[in-house]
Formats: C-alpha cells, sequence, structure tokens
C-alpha cells in the first residue's frame, strides 16, 4: 500500500498532460471556422465540374472548415469568404460560376485557369469590397464595365492576356485608390479616350501601369491620350519607346513615381 501511495504522484502530471491535450482538442474544435454556408455551397459546385479542385480540396469537411489556406481566406467571425486564391490550375469554367460569393470578398484572384465568358457586370454590384482583381492568362471576353469604376477600395486590377476590348469605361479614373492597372495583350484599339486620361491626374497613388501588346493603331490616336500628365505619362501619336523592365515591378507600393508600359503594339 505504501508503494502505491508512492507511485500515485508520479501519475499525476501524465494524467494533467492527458487532460491538458483534451483540453485544447476541444477548444480547437470550438473555434475552427465554419465557412459560411453560401459559400461552401457554391465552391461545392465548382469542385464538382473542376477535376483540378477535386484533388486540391479531396475533403469536404476541410473545405467546410475553409482548412485550405493557401486557396481561400474567411473572416474569423463570420465564416464569409474574403479571399480566393486559384493560379495556374485549369478549371475551364464560366466566370460567372464565381459571382455568388459573399459580399464582403475582397481578394478575387483567379488567374491562368481557363475562366470564358464575358466580363461580368456583376463583379463590382455583387463585391463592393473589392481590394484586388486579378484575372490573367484566361479567356474572358467583352468590355469592362462602367461599376468597376464604383469599387472605391480596389488597389490593384490586373486582366493581362484575355480577349478584353474597347472601350475602357471612363469611370476607371474614379478608382483614386488604384496602384497597379495592367491591360496589356487584350485586343484594346486604345488605352483609354483623352478624357479618361485627364482623370490620371487625380489618380496620386497609381504607381504601375501596363496597357502593352494590345492592336493600337494610327486611325485611332485622335481618341486616345496624346499629352503627359501628372504621374503618368504617354509619348504622342502612340510612337512609344519606353524601356521595358529586365525584372517584375516592385509591388511594394513605396515608389515616387509612375511605370508604364506601351510596348509591342
Amino acid at each position: 500500500r505504501a508503494s502505491n501511495m508512492r507511485r500515485h504522484p508520479t501519475c499525476l502530471p501524465t494524467l494533467c498532460i492527458k487532460s491538458l491535450a483534451i483540453f485544447l482538442m476541444l477548444c480547437c474544435a470550438v473555434s475552427a471556422v465554419q465557412m459560411s454556408q453560401g459559400d461552401y455551397e457554391n465552391l461545392l459546385a465548382i469542385r464538382s465540374l473542376a477535376p483540378a479542385l477535386q484533388t486540391l480540396w479531396p475533403d469536404t469537411q476541410v473545405l467546410k472548415n475553409c482548412g485550405y489556406p493557401q486557396f481561400m481566406n474567411c473572416s474569423s467571425t463570420t465564416g464569409e469568404l474574403r479571399e480566393i486564391f486559384l493560379q495556374g490550375y485549369k478549371l475551364k469554367l464560366p466566370i460567372n460560376m464565381f459571382m455568388n460569393f459573399s459580399s464582403n470578398l475582397q481578394r478575387f484572384v483567379v488567374e491562368d485557369a481557363g475562366l470564358y465568358g464575358e466580363f461580368p457586370e456583376s463583379l463590382a454590384n455583387n463585391y463592393p469590397n473589392l481590394t484586388t482583381i486579378a484575372l490573367s492568362f484566361n479567356n474572358i471576353t467583352g468590355t469592362l464595365p462602367a461599376n468597376l469604376g464604383n469599387l472605391a477600395q480596389l488597389v490593384v486590377l490586373t486582366i493581362r492576356k484575355n480577349h478584353i476590348e474597347n472601350p475602357v469605361p471612363l469611370s476607371l479614373g474614379n478608382l483614386n485608390r488604384l496602384q497597379v492597372i495592367q491591360l496589356s495583350g487584350n485586343r484594346l484599339k486604345c488605352p483609354f479616350p483623352n478624357d479618361l486620361g485627364a482623370r490620371f491626374e487625380n489618380m496620386s497613388k497609381l504607381i504601375f501601369a501596363d496597357f502593352a501588346a494590345n492592336n493600337y493603331s494610327t486611325d485611332s490616336s485622335s481618341l486616345c491620350i496624346d499629352r503627359p500628365y501628372k504621374k503618368v505619362s504617354f509619348l504622342p501619336n502612340f510612337s512609344f519607346d519606353l524601356s521595358i523592365p529586365t525584372r517584375a515591378p516592385d509591388f511594394s507600393f513605396n515608389s515616387s513615381s509612375a511605370l508604364v508600359e506601351v510596348y509591342g503594339n
């Protein structure tokens, strides 16, 4: 009996450790982020049509818990989808399938994914808090809707290598927080009309603009920007001779001057 009493205290640390482990497991289970039901159902619908996503998101319960952080981020309080990142996966889906998430979506990054269809007017209406739109290297057609100019928080707009056509809406000049705009490799006949160019004088945060490799023509030069502006300079009559950067631009957003790329037209 004495030996049992001596052994008993040595068991206490083990019991404490086991109890603590169980307690932590319960806490984690309670605090796990549950994705909002609407966003979860939308992702399930997208997943069902894209075999690549079935491989990337094999466990639907993990998906329900917003447990694939390299592809998504959810609000810790409401579970609403805040960010989605899908780059380089050939989903081959209509872009409209991504238009039904919660209205608090802030970063929409789906690049080189085979998205197709006309650029949706519903994007700006459904997601008024967007800070990033990154849809490069897809097969999106049509024109940019005027209501993009209502996205007061937008910082990055990059839609390179698609099939976007003129007109570029004047309302983009309202995006006074915009720092990066990339529309290269589309079907624009000129970057924008003169009136939009004048509005760039108010876009004091803009540091990088890329309109390279479009279908510019001298026939439309009278409709396009033909004089320099405070932050973004275009050479007259589209005789562009701007240096091409040898490395990717620095997006730390600390630059005091703008970089404009308009080569290869």
